[in-house]
């Protein structure tokens, strides 16, 4: 009896719950991301897709969430024909509760342990609160903060800029 129980705790202890175990954080770390991830078989149709892809897409319950996302995986196709590695883009946008977000996506295939595809994968990264951070920082570089008109500086460099556009063009400033 203690030698099949001590042969039960190992097998289950060594091969079996570290497998299980694995699979359950796998599936909440894909889960709980900020990223959307959308996940295809080798023929394009959609596996898995995760909360934020669906709010993304503005997929409910009851729709087909296959035609939008599939139709997805479709356009980066047509525009990256014959990719065998991984594809980067940025500036992807999607309005997201009536506000546009920037989106920087990634497009990668899927291979087995032989090199050949069973699938692909699409991670899209939010970057519009960075983007809006870089522009309200270049902001405040370019304006004064009480008066919000353009600082000394950028004004010489607009000034500038406008001189130099036609030459023959004569101007004055009041």
């Amino acid at each position: 009896f203690y030698s099949v129980a001590l042969f039960s705790f190992f097998y289950f202890s060594y091969f079996k719950m570290p497998k299980e175990f694995s699979g359950i954080v796998m599936e909440q770390v894909i889960f709980n991301v900020n990223s959307a991830i959308i996940c295809y078989d080798m023929f394009g149709k959609c596996i898995y897709i995760n909360k934020v892809a669906e709010q993304i897409f503005e997929i409910s319950k009851s729709e087909d969430k296959n035609f939008l996302v599939e139709s997805y995986l479709m356009r980066w196709k047509r525009v990256y024909p014959n990719f065998d590695k991984e594809i980067r883009t940025d500036d992807d946008y999607f309005v997201i509760d009536g506000e546009i977000h920037t989106f920087k996506g990634e497009l990668r295939p899927l291979k087995d342990s032989k090199d050949r595809l069973i699938g692909y994968f699409i991670k899209l990264d939010d970057r519009t609160n960075e983007l809006k951070a870089l522009e309200k920082e270049e902001y405040l570089a370019t304006h004064d903060s009480l008066t919000g008109l353009l600082n000394q500086e950028s004004f010489f460099k607009k000034a500038h800029e406008i001189l130099l556009e036609d030459l023959e063009v004569q101007r004055y400033m009041v």
